[in-house]
């Protein structure tokens, strides 16, 4: 007669995930969320770029039909400039050819970024016709 043991309670089996596993895990979910706050970071900075772009070009349409509808052209693009500093990081705007013809603005700002300490200096040049 054959007599058969079991062991009871002695597996080969691995059940759970070991240290190492846990660890990869956590490293690559970490990257995954380092990129998409990066991400976020970027399309904020594009986003208020974008804002500042806008904001240029209502500034040089309002100069436009201000130095067009004006007796005195030369008082609103003081209080033009005033405003371009104001609405802008580091705005600056000039205007050449205020007479009848072609008039040429030109507005520059910083980019607006707290996280960029050396800002990149941003020029629009725009062509109107009086």
């Amino acid at each position: 007669m054959y007599m058969m043991h079991t062991f009871k309670g002695c597996s080969n089996q691995q059940s759970g995930a070991t240290l190492i596993e846990t660890m990869v895990s956590l490293f690559v979910l970490g990257v995954g969320l380092f990129g998409a706050i990066a991400l976020q970071i970027k399309s904020n900075q594009q986003e208020q770029n974008s804002f500042m772009y806008a904001q240029a070009v209502v500034l040089a349409n309002d100069i436009t039909e201000r130095i067009k509808s004006s007796a005195t052209p030369d008082t609103e693009i003081i209080n033009w400039k005033t405003r371009v500093q104001q609405l802008l990081p580091g705005g600056d705007g000039t205007v050449s050819g205020t007479t009848l013809g072609s008039q040429t603005i030109t507005i520059s700002f910083n980019e607006k970024s707290p996280l960029v300490p050396n800002q990149q200096k941003h020029t629009i040049t725009f062509q109107s016709w009086l």
